[in-house]
């Protein structure tokens, strides 16, 4: 199954918003809240969650014109927020610092149960949004479990509040038996949003308007560091060197923050926690999360 969010959210984007062609040039500015479940049963999921949302944040950033973009996060179902606000937390308001956000976001951790999928969109809507109407107001959430079982604040009209006032909401379900997939479905339908669906096991594979840019990239990328092991091959081997530079690729390579794997951040042992993100060459593995570094950078 080809999951369209991101081109559908750029298509979004980069339509025009009205008749003017000096408006059509204008930048728009993209209101963005991530609400993310950080329950228990996440466990296993919760990375592979971040990680898409993250690659819709990099794509929104990269589009032409160059939006204003400001991003929230919120995150739900965790035994150490506020019970009274049902387990909810603003983690980060609006703001343009992605630095800022992605820390934000791979810095959350998983504890408790109780997932309100109404309670957090009702906390999402209390925002500061943009009030201006060309203005592209977004709200991903994700989760793994029915998204009806906060029994006081219904997803239902929280999804109806969000489309009046022009904001779409887009849900990520985080697979789990398909009887509960439905009520997540419900929230596109309801606020003219666009499903997604992801799990652990396996990539999915996000198509977008970018895939062409990141496989000549992760082309370069490759070539990079073949050309740098075949110097050292041959230095050792007291062979000349013939390795072409890597500048030339590493200068046309436009970085971008994006999650480090696991494993690699246990190696660094980076101060900033598990799952920071660091600088690498975006490579055109689809959307898998995977990355090349370019190491003539």
């Amino acid at each position: 199954m080809r999951l369209l969010a991101t081109t559908l959210l750029l298509g979004a984007l980069l339509a025009p918003a009205g008749a003017d062609e000096t408006a059509k040039a204008q930048p728009r500015t993209i209101d963005l809240a991530i609400c993310l479940d950080t329950s228990n049963s996440m466990d296993g999921l919760i990375d592979a969650a971040r990680r898409k949302i993250w690659t819709i944040v990099n794509d929104l950033a990269l589009a032409k014109p160059t939006p204003r973009l400001r991003v929230a996060v919120l995150a739900y179902g965790n035994d150490n927020y506020d019970k009274g606000a049902g387990w909810v937390k603003v983690q980060a308001t609006f703001t343009e610092d992605l630095d800022h956000v992605s820390k934000t976001l791979f810095g959350l951790t998983t504890k408790g149960g109780t997932e309100y999928v109404g309670r957090v969109l009702q906390s999402a809507l209390t925002l500061p949004w943009q009030e201006d109407k060309s203005a592209l107001k977004l709200i991903i959430v994700s989760g793994n479990e029915s998204a009806a079982q906060d029994t006081a604040v219904d997803y239902r009209q929280m999804c109806r509040a969000a489309i009046a006032r022009g904001i779409m909401i887009n849900p990520i379900y985080c697979t789990r038996p398909e009887n509960v997939a439905d009520t997540w479905k419900e929230i596109a339908r309801l606020s003219d949003g666009h499903y997604a669906a992801i799990d652990q096991n396996r990539t999915v594979d996000l198509a977008s308007p970018f895939d062409a840019k990141r496989k000549k990239i992760h082309y370069h990328a490759f070539l990079c560091n073949k050309s740098r092991g075949a110097a050292s091959e041959d230095k050792r081997m007291g062979r000349p060197v013939g390795a072409p530079s890597c500048g030339a690729i590493a200068s046309a390579v436009r970085l971008r923050a994006v999650p480090r794997s696991h494993s690699e951040t246990q190696r660094s042992k980076s101060p900033a926690g598990p799952m920071a993100p660091t600088c690498h060459a975006t490579t055109g593995h689809r959307y898998s999360g995977a990355t090349s570094r370019c190491h003539g950078l």
